[in-house]
Parts: structure tokens; C-alpha cells; sequence
């Protein structure tokens, strides 16, 4: 039942978004999940596994709130698969974003591996519209 909660939550959302990477229903598996529906906060637990399209996000850990349309996913984060016909696969501690216009992606904890022919070494990768912009720590 809870999965199913999270679901339908998740496809209205995704229809609301107008981005490429929001185009398409998003699907949200875990061990464990839980949803208030007062106050639109939602957790993950377990093999979290968020798939939309052709780009998948795994984690140990997610949580987030429907309302304000945010979400956090922690805990060895991958992400993989294609956007946009660029092959993507990624890994880093967090991925946080926000779904409201502009929409905004951040990906943390030594973020390492690559996003078509781009080789991706960064502290931070940040994602908002259109716009990518990567940290590097002061040691590097």
C-alpha cells in the first residue's frame, strides 16, 4: 500500500515537471517506506531505488517532502543509465534536488565517474536549469 502511495505522489509529480528528466513517471522501490500524508514528508530505508525513464538512482537512504517538492537521497549513490542520449554513471554520498521551477540537482561527497565523453572528478556537481557547475576542494 505504501509503495502504491509513493507512486501515484511520484507520477503526479512528474507530471507537473516540464524537464526532459521529468517527462516520465518516476518509480520509487525501497525495504522499507513511509508517507505522511499531513505533511507530505515521505522516507526510504533500504535499497532505495528511483528509476524515470532511462536513468536509474540507487541509495541506502532517501527522504523528502511532497509539498515543497524536495528530496535527498544519501548514502553511496549511483546514478546510471542515459539522459538526454548521453550515457551517465556516477557515484557520490548524496543527491538532493528540488522539483519547483528552476529545478535544481545537487550531487555531493566526491563525485566521480562520467556524463557522456566528460570525465566527472568533483567535491560537488550542481545542476540548475541549464546551467552545470562542479567544486573542487581547495587540496586538489
Amino acid at each position: 500500500m505504501k509503495y502504491v502511495r509513493f507512486f501515484v505522489f511520484f507520477v503526479l509529480l512528474a507530471l507537473l515537471a516540464v524537464s526532459p528528466l521529468f517527462a516520465e513517471d518516476l518509480e520509487l522501490t525501497s525495504d522499507k517506506m513511509r508517507y505522511e500524508s499531513e505533511t507530505g514528508d515521505f522516507w526510504a530505508d533500504g535499497n532505495v531505488k528511483v528509476t524515470r525513464g532511462t536513468i536509474m538512482a540507487t541509495s541506502k537512504t532517501a527522504d523528502g517532502n511532497m509539498n515543497r517538492q524536495i528530496f535527498t537521497m544519501k548514502g553511496g549513490v549511483h546514478v546510471f543509465g542515459s539522459w538526454q542520449k548521453e550515457k551517465v554513471d556516477m557515484k557520490g554520498q548524496t543527491l538532493s534536488g528540488v522539483f519547483t521551477e528552476p529545478q535544481e540537482y545537487i550531487f555531493d561527497g566526491g563525485v566521480k565517474g562520467f556524463w557522456g565523453s566528460r570525465q566527472v572528478d568533483a567535491d560537488k556537481l550542481r545542476m540548475k536549469g541549464d546551467y552545470f557547475m562542479r567544486s573542487l576542494s581547495a587540496s586538489t
